[in-house]
C-alpha cells in the first residue's frame, strides 16, 4: 500500500482525540542531520589541516640519522636492516621508481601519519559513540610530539601505525574480520613490534564482535586468522 504523508495542519484521530501534525516537523530532523554531518566533516578537515601544518615543519627530504640512513642503504644494497622490516623495505623499492628514496620515505611517513590520525579518530568515534570523542582522540594524536617528529622522517613507525589503525578501523567500524586480519598481518611484516599491540587488538576485536549467534567461536574467528597469517607467511 502507498502511504501519503499528511498535509500541514492535517487532522488525525487517535483514541477519539484529534491530533494535528505540523509539516515543519517532518522536515526538521533531516535538515538537522545534514548540518550535523557538515559540521562533523569540517571538524575532521580542520584536524587534518592542523596535523599537516605541525608536521610540515619537521619534514626532511634527506636521511641524516641512524635508522633512517640504514633503511635507505638497505634498499640501495638489497640487504635487510637490523630487524626484518620486509614490507617497509619493499615500499622503498616501489618508491625509488618514482621519486628519490629519501624523499619518498619521508613522504610515506607524512601521508601515513595523517591517514592514521583520521582512522584512529574514526575508531574512537565508534567506540565512544561520539563524534566529539573521536575528534578529541585525533587531536591528542595530532599534538603528540613523537608522532609529529617521525611524520617527516624516513621512519617505519608511521607506516606501521597506518596499517595497524586500518586493521582497527576495519575490525571495529566495518566488522571486516578477514580484512582486519590481513592489515594486522601487514603491520607485523612492516615492523615486528606489532606483536606488542596484538593482545590489545584481540581484546578490542573481541569486545567489538561479541559472540556470533549460532556460530562457534572457532569458526567466528577463522576469517581473521586466515587473513592475519596470509601476509605473514607469504611475505
Amino acid at each position: 500500500r502507498t502511504f501519503y504523508p499528511p498535509r500541514t495542519g492535517s487532522r488525525l484521530s487517535s483514541g477519539g482525540l484529534p491530533i494535528y501534525i505540523d509539516g515543519s516537523m517532518l522536515s526538521a530532523r533531516p535538515q538537522l542531520n545534514g548540518w550535523k554531518r557538515l559540521f562533523e566533516l569540517g571538524g575532521w578537515l580542520l584536524l587534518l589541516f592542523l596535523a599537516a601544518f605541525l608536521r610540515s615543519h619537521h619534514f626532511r627530504s634527506l636521511a641524516l640519522q641512524f635508522d633512517e640512513v640504514e633503511y635507505a642503504y638497505c634498499v640501495e644494497s638489497n640487504t635487510l636492516p637490523h630487524s626484518p622490516y620486509i614490507l617497509f623495505i619493499w615500499m622503498g623499492y616501489l618508491l625509488r621508481t618514482v621519486v628519490s628514496l629519501d624523499f619518498g620515505y619521508s613522504l610515506l611517513s607524512f601521508v601515513s601519519s595523517l591517514g592514521s590520525i583520521l582512522l584512529f579518530s574514526l575508531v574512537m568515534r565508534k567506540i565512544t559513540r561520539s563524534a566529539f570523542g573521536g575528534w578529541i582522540a585525533g587531536l591528542v594524536l595530532s599534538l603528540a610530539p613523537i608522532s609529529i617528529l617521525f611524520a617527516g622522517r624516513q621512519e617505519v613507525y608511521p607506516f606501521q601505525f597506518l596499517l595497524l589503525s586500518t586493521a582497527w578501523y576495519l575490525g571495529v567500524s566495518l566488522q571486516g574480520r578477514f580484512l582486519s586480519g590481513v592489515f594486522l598481518g601487514l603491520a607485523l611484516t612492516a615492523h615486528t613490534g606489532t606483536l606488542f599491540a596484538l593482545p590489545a587488538t584481540l581484546a578490542l576485536f573481541h569486545a567489538a564482535w561479541g559472540d556470533s549467534e549460532g556460530v562457534s567461536p572457532r569458526r567466528s574467528w577463522a576469517p581473521f586468522a586466515v587473513g592475519f597469517f596470509a601476509p605473514v607467511l607469504l611475505i
